[in-house]
């Protein structure tokens, strides 16, 4: 299982396009549309439970590289309301089980259960963010 992101054109679809290829079982939900950036619209998949076929001519249907077209989804993470959502879904759960008050007293005491509240909510952020492909 890797998540990844691919990128097409955002244009009417021509008859020779080739839908995602989805594995038996596999929901259609499996996709999760992250934005439209730059005229491309931007989704998230699963490559063990859906096959893209890149290229399509005018569609420019694309897997991004995380390493190379770091760039790119970097743009796409900042323009994504998926991203935005669960990141202050996240974010939320520690406002939501701590006071503000309590929270900044804990980060200027550095007290060890306010930091490691704040470690442990990075980490479901970062993943969070790998279940997306970035």
């Amino acid at each position: 299982m890797a998540k990844k992101i691919f990128s097409m054109n955002d244009i009417a679809l021509p008859g020779n396009y080739v839908a995602p290829v989805y594995a038996e079982g596999v929901a259609p939900d499996a996709i999760t549309f992250l934005a439209i950036v730059n005229g491309k619209q931007y989704h998230s998949f699963d490559d063990a439970e859906v096959t893209i076929t890149e290229g399509q001519g005018d569609v420019e249907v694309t897997i991004l590289d995380a390493t190379a077209d770091a760039d790119e989804l970097a743009e796409v993470k900042t323009a994504s309301n998926e991203v935005a959502q669960q990141m202050a879904a996240i974010e939320g759960k520690l406002l939501t089980d701590t006071s503000l008050v309590t929270l900044l007293s804990g980060i200027v005491n550095n007290d060890a259960d306010t930091i490691a509240k704040i470690n442990d909510l990075q980490t479901e952020k970062d993943q969070a963010l790998a279940n997306l492909g970035f």
